[in-house]
């Protein structure tokens, strides 16, 4: 595990990255229906937001047990979206009940306007008050994780997640070659008629 902190005056943030060998990998997808380069689960970036270090180490080992190799915690909230502007997480754990900037602020700052609308958040709470539960769900995150941690529970919501969000990358790479394509055939579509019209011309004169 490789630890680096930043610090800048009057706040100061961690962030923590992680690096280790696979233990017990998530469930593949069949790829019969994919792109045959789509990224693995355990390749895609997780970050952590719990302003707790003992939440962020157990998170940390449970992801990385389980293969996950690019993960990056961020304990002060206040920095999550430079952190999350420079990593491009595909999946955000965050902490609903943080000092300085909570978690609802959080989310509605990965939602806003220059936010992703479709990346994944699950929150993170010890919290099952039905209106807050209500209220999370509201502000547009995708799931839940209950503290204590369940590992098995973790692991779950986490792969389903990454599995959504990596079907809708996969959609997007799809339209987007497709539009690619149809201007192509546009292009050269119109490049035949001009070159059938100079030929017409030539042929009259």
């Amino acid at each position: 595990m490789v630890e680096s902190k930043v610090d800048s005056e009057p706040r100061r943030c961690l962030m923590t990255m992680t690096s280790r060998p696979a233990i017990a990998m998530p469930q593949p997808e069949p790829e019969n229906c994919w792109r045959p380069d789509a990224r693995p689960l355990t390749e895609m970036k997780i970050l952590i937001v719990d302003d707790d270090p003992a939440n962020v180490e157990l998170l940390q080992a449970i992801l990385a047990d389980a293969g996950f190799r690019c993960t990056k915690s961020v304990t002060d909230s206040r920095c999550t979206m430079d952190v999350s502007k420079d990593f491009q997480p595909d999946l955000v754990l965050l902490d609903l009940i943080m000092p300085l900037v909570d978690g609802f602020t959080v989310i509605d700052s990965l939602r806003g306007a220059d936010g992703d609308l479709v990346l994944p958040i699950i929150v993170l709470t010890g919290d099952c008050d039905p209106k807050t539960k209500l209220r999370v769900l509201q502000a547009g995150v995708t799931d839940f994780l209950t503290k204590p941690f369940d590992l098995a529970e973790v692991l779950a919501r986490v792969t389903n997640s990454l599995k959504s969000r990596r079907r809708y990358q996969l959609v997007e790479d799809h339209r987007a070659a497709l539009e690619s394509a149809r201007a192509n055939a546009l292009k050269l579509r119109g490049e035949l008629w001009e070159l059938q019209s100079t030929r017409t011309s030539q042929v009259v004169l």
